[in-house]
């Protein structure tokens, strides 16, 4: 699905509709009904989509040994750079941590057989975090602490509707609460990237193992061509303002010059992301490095 399919119908809206307000229609909390606005795309370079992607596949990406495929889910912080109008796409380590653990733990799990809602309920007491299955791929969630994330990564879903998600601290701080975190950006917006299946790519990477990095590095550089997919929905950034809440795509630059006709005629004006780098971070998020990228 491309922003031109995206935007044609009612799936996107009703999506938007009712995943922004699902705690509500679940009875979670006291909330409002918001009103839903589905905006005009705003633009990544193409380069930063594919040095993430790239990253999500070189460290997120697990095969065991009979073949089973698992893809871990990163979350961080959106960091202002010093000084500058832009901002750093920074990857929590503690999350990376969560991953690799994961990864581990359930390895171990399959190989002896043990059943599906017991692995979820051990990772979860070990971890704390979430195990999935998504159209038949294992999901490890690194994504822990939720309320500290600006931004979170979904794998291996079917369509990129499906990524978009919110919860009770997001909405609670569109309604006034006072939340408490580490967040940089304000309490009630978030980031949420798509982190897709490439059956290309994981043909290449099962044969590696995840600690030997130069050659994991050595195969996703000649499939450099490979990593965004055509028409690639990059993600989604939400928003609650008031009693309205906002849901606006992420796309390239490349797709945005492809679909430009498309979204002048539909009055759909992209807009600039802020974010052009990305980054990594300490737990605490007091000490963060940029990243270079992969196919420097």
């Amino acid at each position: 699905m491309n922003i031109k399919e995206l935007y044609e119908g009612n799936e996107f809206y009703n999506a938007a509709f009712e995943k922004m307000q699902k705690p509500r229609f679940e009875n979670e909390a006291d909330l409002p009904e918001y009103i839903t606005h589905t905006c005009a795309p705003e633009v990544m370079e193409h380069d930063l989509v594919k040095d993430w992607l790239a990253k999500n596949y070189l460290l997120c990406t697990y095969f065991t040994k009979d073949g089973k495929i698992l893809m871990g889910q990163i979350g961080g912080l959106v960091l202002k750079e010093p000084n500058l109008q832009t901002s750093l796409l920074s990857i929590a380590q503690s999350n990376l941590d969560r991953t690799f653990f994961g990864f581990g733990v359930v390895e171990k799990l399959l190989e002896d057989n043990t059943p599906f809602e017991k692995i979820q309920g051990i990772l979860f007491k070990m971890l704390g975090t979430e195990f999935e299955n998504q159209n038949g791929i294992f999901v490890v969630n690194g994504n822990y602490d939720f309320a500290n994330c600006d931004f979170v990564a979904l794998a291996a879903r079917k369509n990129p509707q499906d990524i978009i998600i919110t919860n009770n601290y997001l909405m609670l701080a569109g309604a006034g609460v006072t939340v408490v975190s580490m967040r940089q950006l304000k309490p009630t917006e978030r980031y949420i990237f798509n982190f897709p299946t490439n059956n290309e790519i994981f043909e290449q990477l099962k044969l590696i193992p995840l600690e030997s990095v130069e050659k994991r590095l050595d195969v996703i550089r000649a499939l450099e061509d490979k990593i965004v997919p055509d028409g690639f929905i990059a993600g989604f950034h939400t928003k609650y303002v008031g009693k309205e809440v906002y849901v606006t795509p992420i796309i390239d630059s490349n797709e945005a010059k492809k679909h430009a006709d498309f979204l002048h005629e539909n009055k759909l004006n992209p807009k600039k992301s802020k974010i052009t780098k990305l980054a990594q971070h300490t737990s605490d998020g007091k000490c963060f490095f940029s990243l270079n990228s992969i196919f420097e």
